[in-house]
C-alpha cells in the first residue's frame, strides 16, 4: 500500500475551545492523500476525546494518547510514526488553508529534488490579520538552505517556527532532526536550514497563525532564555562549518543579537544571574563594528545597553524593514 505523500503532525494540549476548527481545516484539504497525526500531550480538558471522536469518522487520522512531555517530544512522537513522504508541522490552535497539500504536491511533482519547501502565514488578531511578505525579493524558487537563512538575515526577519517549514521525512530521518528543550523551534529550523541542499520558496500563503495560544506555550522566561544560550553555543559548531565569509558573518550576526535577546529575556544580567552569561561566547560572535559597540556597552553598563542601544538597534531594523511592514488585510479562510 502507497504510503501518502503528507503526514501533518498536531501536538494537541488543552486545546478544547480551538482543536476543532484546527482538524477541520486539515480533513476539508483539497489534496487528501494524507494521514493526520495527533498526539495528545496528557491533556485535562476534552481534547483527547475530541480527537478520538474526529478518529472514529476519518480513517487518516491517528490519534496518540501520552503523559504530558511537553511540545518537542510531543513532535517527536509524530515524527517517529509518521509515514507520509513529507511532513507538515501545525500547532493545535491553527488552520491549514485548504489548498496547501494540493499546492505543495504540484510543487514537489515539478520539482523532484525539493527537501523542503517554506511558505508563508497570516497572524490572525482579533478576526482580522496582517502578514509579512518574507519571501517576495528571492529571484530563484529553488536554492540551498544557507542561502535562503542568509537572505532572511540580510531582511532581519528570519522566522524560526517550524510550520512554515515542509520537510522531506527521510532528510528529517537521515539527519536525525528531532526537537529538543523548550524553544524547540530556535534549535531545530536553523540547524535544518544548515543541512538541506534545495528548498523551494513558495509565495502561497498556507498557514493562519492565531494569537491566542494555549497552554502548551506558556513557559518559565528564564528556562527559556537559559536554553536559547545553549542552543546558541550549540548552533556556534554548526556555523563556523559555513565556508563562505558573508554567510559566515551573518550566521555570527544571528548567534550574537539571539544570545543578547536571551539575556534581556531571563534577565540573566542582574547580579545573581550573570555567572549564566558567557562573556567569551559574545565576543567571539561581535564580528562587526556595530557589534563590538554593542559588546563594549553591555560590558560598560547592561542597563544603558537595553535602555538605549537596544531600542535604538531595533528601532534601525523596523526602519530597515519598511518595505516588509505589517499590512491588515480582512480576514477569510473560506
Amino acid at each position: 500500500m502507497k504510503n501518502p505523500s503528507f503526514s501533518i503532525i498536531v501536538p494537541v494540549y488543552n486545546a478544547e475551545k480551538y482543536i476543532d476548527r484546527c482538524i477541520d481545516s486539515l480533513i476539508k484539504q483539497t489534496y487528501s492523500d494524507i494521514e493526520i497525526i495527533l498526539v495528545n500531550d496528557g491533556s485535562t480538558d476534552k481534547s483527547g476525546s475530541i480527537c478520538d471522536e474526529y478518529a472514529s469518522k476519518d480513517d487518516r487520522i491517528k490519534v496518540i494518547h501520552q503523559k504530558n512531555q511537553g511540545i518537542a517530544e510531543t513532535r517527536n512522537v509524530g515524527i517517529r510514526i509518521a509515514i507520509g513522504d513529507f511532513i507538515i508541522f501545525v500547532d493545535n490552535d491553527d488552520i491549514l488553508e485548504k489548498k496547501s497539500t494540493e499546492v505543495f504536491w504540484k510543487i514537489i511533482q515539478e520539482n523532484p529534488d525539493v527537501e523542503a519547501i517554506v511558505g508563508n502565514h497570516y497572524s490572525v488578531i482579533n478576526d482580522k490579520c496582517f502578514f509579512r511578505i518574507k519571501n517576495k525579493n528571492i529571484d530563484k524558487k529553488l536554492i540551498s538552505g544557507i542561502d535562503f537563512l542568509t537572505i532572511n538575515l540580510l531582511k532581519r526577519c528570519f522566522d524560526v517556527a517550524p510550520w512554515l517549514y515542509i520537510v522531506k521525512r527521510d532528510f528529517i530521518l537521515m539527519n536525525s532532526l528531532y526537537f529538543k528543550n523548550l524553544v524547540e523551534d530556535i534549535e531545530w529550523t536553523p540547524k535544518m536550514l544548515l543541512l538541506v541542499k534545495n528548498v523551494y520558496i513558495s509565495d502561497f500563503f498556507h498557514y493562519f497563525n492565531f494569537s491566542v495560544k494555549t497552554s502548551a506555550s506558556h513557559i518559565n522566561r528564564k528556562n527559556r532564555a537559559l536554553d536559547i544560550l545553549q542552543i546558541c553555543k550549540e548552533h556556534e559548531n554548526l556555523f563556523n562549518n559555513i565556508e563562505e565569509k558573508e554567510k559566515k558573518v551573518l550566521s555570527k550576526y544571528l548567534l550574537f543579537i539571539r544570545y543578547l535577546d536571551a539575556i534581556k529575556m531571563g534577565q540573566l544580567y542582574k547580579k545573581e544571574s550573570n555567572h549564566l552569561v558567557d562573556v567569551h561566547f559574545l565576543k567571539r560572535n561581535a564580528v562587526t563594528k556595530g557589534d563590538r559597540f554593542s559588546l563594549f556597552v553591555f560590558l560598560l553598563s547592561p542597563l544603558i545597553y537595553y535602555r538605549i542601544v537596544f531600542k535604538l538597534e531595533r528601532y534601525c531594523h523596523k526602519l530597515l524593514n519598511k518595505k516588509l511592514k505589517k499590512r491588515f488585510i480582512p480576514y477569510e479562510t473560506k
